[in-house]
C-alpha cells in the first residue's frame, strides 16, 4: 500500500466516534488523576506513581473547610441576585458565600434560612456581595447598581417552588401534595 493510497484512506464515523471516547476517557482520566495527587494523601504511597492508584485515602479537612462568611469591610456596588421563585437563588447565595466568603443579602427575613447558615437575611446595604431578590418593576430594578439574573426552565422552577412551599427550603411535597 502506497503512502498516497493511505493518505486516501477515509475514517468510518464509528471509527471517530470511537477515537473522540477514546480521548474523553483518557482527558477525564488524567484530571481526576491530578485532583487526586492534588488534595489527597493515600494512606499508602504506591511504588510506581506514574500509574493512576486507587485505594482508600484520607485528606485533610483543612483544604476543604471554608471560613465562616462576614460582611465585606469595604463597600461592594449594590448587586440584585434576581430569579422567580424555584430558580435555585438560595443555592447560588450559598455558593457565592463559600466561595467568596463575604455574606449575601436578602430583602427578605427568613427566620429558617437565618438559622441554616444565611445570616445576611435582610440585610440590603453594600457591605454583602449580593441581594436576594424576587421582585420585579421599574422601582425595584433602580434600587440596585447591577444585577445577576437566575433563568431556570419554568416547569423546573415551579416544581421546585411547590416542593419548598410543602416541603420547606430542603424537603419535598408529599405525593398528597400534587393529588390535591
Amino acid at each position: 500500500m502506497s503512502w498516497s493510497t493511505c493518505y486516501r484512506f477515509r475514517f468510518s464515523s464509528s471509527a471517530v466516534v470511537c477515537l473522540a471516547l477514546f480521548y474523553i476517557v483518557v482527558f477525564n482520566g488524567l484530571s481526576l488523576y491530578g485532583l487526586i495527587k492534588s488534595t489527597y494523601t493515600p494512606v499508602s504511597l504506591p511504588v510506581n506513581r506514574d500509574r493512576l492508584y486507587f485505594a482508600y485515602m484520607k485528606y485533610d479537612r483543612a483544604l476543604w473547610k471554608c471560613k465562616k462568611p462576614h460582611l465585606s469591610q469595604t463597600p461592594l456596588p449594590l448587586t440584585a441576585l434576581a430569579s422567580f421563585p424555584g430558580s435555585g437563588n438560595t443555592w447560588v447565595r450559598h455558593i457565592l458565600q463559600q466561595a467568596t466568603g463575604i455574606l449575601t443579602g436578602s430583602i427578605y427575613n427568613d427566620k429558617v434560612l437565618k438559622i441554616m447558615g444565611f445570616p445576611g437575611e435582610n440585610i440590603q446595604n453594600s457591605s454583602v456581595l449580593v441581594v436576594k431578590t424576587h421582585d420585579y418593576g421599574r422601582n425595584e430594578t433602580q434600587k440596585y447598581q447591577r444585577a445577576i439574573l437566575i433563568l431556570r426552565n419554568p416547569k423546573d422552577a415551579l416544581l421546585a417552588e411547590f416542593n419548598r412551599l410543602r416541603g420547606g427550603h430542603v424537603g419535598f411535597a408529599k405525593k398528597e401534595d400534587f393529588t390535591k
